[in-house]
């Protein structure tokens, strides 16, 4: 039994629910509070979130810090006159949930990362925001290159601010 419980090492998705419902099917009948107590008392774990890498291209790490670079010295008077453009994609790829996306383990530096897709290439959804207030949010065809030309002429967002 033990070896069975101590086989969810550092693997995601094993619960002690799950693992109680595999020992169970092995008549060994234990709950998974038993098999939470064993864990953290008897084994010292701790049920550990994975961290989480975001997965961006040289590209945009060097555009990410040049746009912090140029605007640190704004105020909050400066930041009036713009209009904040975004987009979102509907991911192609499945994200974790991080609320039960743990991993058991009594080291925290040997707890495997998350790996995940920043974005992925299907719908895209553009909104915008500024000191007047929120655009209303806008479906991009697929194929289409969201740009500043295409928040104006597209979005119907000619509110006269500066987009970003």
């Amino acid at each position: 039994m033990k070896r069975k419980v101590e086989k969810i090492k550092y693997k995601r998705g094993k619960s002690t629910r799950k693992c109680s419902k595999e020992l169970k099917s092995t008549d060994f009948n234990v709950s998974h509070v038993t098999v939470y107590n064993y864990l953290r008392k008897v084994k010292k774990w701790k049920a550990f979130k994975r961290p989480r890498n975001q997965l961006l291209t040289k590209m945009q790490r060097q555009r990410r810090l040049q746009f912090a670079r140029e605007h640190k010295h704004f105020t909050a008077k400066d930041r009036e006159k713009y209009m904040f453009s975004d987009e979102s994609t509907k991911y192609l790829f499945h994200v974790p949930n991080r609320q039960d996306d743990v991993v058991w383990g009594s080291q925290p530096d040997k707890v495997p990362d998350v790996n995940y897709v920043k974005s992925s290439a299907k719908v895209m959804e553009w909104g915008a925001m500024g000191v007047i207030g929120l655009s209303k949010r806008h479906t991009v065809p697929a194929g289409k290159t969201i740009n500043a030309n295409y928040d104006v002429t597209n979005c119907s967002c000619d509110t006269g601010m500066v987009y970003i």
